[in-house]
């Protein structure tokens, strides 16, 4: 229930493992060889061409960033948990749950894109809420971290922001204007913020001004 609502709440995907189904390793890793894989709703497919899964013994338990497997997933008996709280790119994901009839929103997220910097935000959320609502204390964070971060920048062009909506704004504006759409500026660069990957040139960065003008 916790890895659903930090899903609603964060925007970032959880999956809860049964540890003792698993404490002899996961392996995240592209496999090509068809393998049956029967998902965590009792669906059996067959996997076909690369797809990225979590292995135990070079079997799929886990089609990643979109549903996870009945062979390691939770139950009423299940005492110690395994959180997997990941960044998936889309490219990785999308189409999948389309080709596997596997809607989840999971698989809805990661295509559209998830905060790669969002990731222990929502584990010390789930954390939180563990230990405030529950009896469990007993909680520890391991974390590997395989992510190139890389910061999107855009040229800032003041003038033709302002072509094209068709304005006259000030650059002190300017800058107010980003910063509270999240943005920021650096030597005449725009960041932009992890978690907004439909921006990728000025025309955007025009249609974000737009809607607060």
């Amino acid at each position: 229930d916790i890895s659903n609502y930090l899903s609603y709440e964060l925007g970032q995907p959880t999956h809860c493992y049964d540890y003792t189904k698993v404490s002899e390793g996961l392996e995240l890793k592209n496999i090509k060889e068809n393998k049956v894989f029967k998902t965590i709703t009792n669906n059996e497919i067959n996997l076909q061409d690369t797809n990225l899964v979590f292995t135990l013994k070079d079997n799929p338990v886990n089609l990643a960033g979109i549903m996870g497997g009945c062979s390691t997933g939770c139950s009423l008996d299940t005492k110690t948990i395994l959180l997997e709280c990941a960044y998936f790119e889309s490219e990785s994901i999308i189409g999948k749950s389309l080709k596997y009839n596997l809607g989840s929103e999971a698989a809805y997220k990661f295509e559209r894109g998830t905060d790669p910097e969002g990731i222990e935000t929502a584990i010390r959320r789930f954390i939180k809420i563990v230990e405030d609502h529950t009896k469990i204390k007993d909680l520890k964070i391991l974390r590997e971290d395989n992510m190139k971060k890389t910061d999107k920048f855009i040229k800032y062009e003041p003038s033709k922001i302002n072509s094209i909506l068709g304005t006259n704004i000030e650059e002190i504006d300017f800058d107010k204007y980003l910063n509270n759409l999240g943005f920021s500026l650096k030597e005449k660069k725009i960041q932009v913020p992890s978690y907004r990957h439909d921006i990728e040139n000025c025309n955007d960065i025009a249609e974000e001004i737009a809607r607060i003008l």
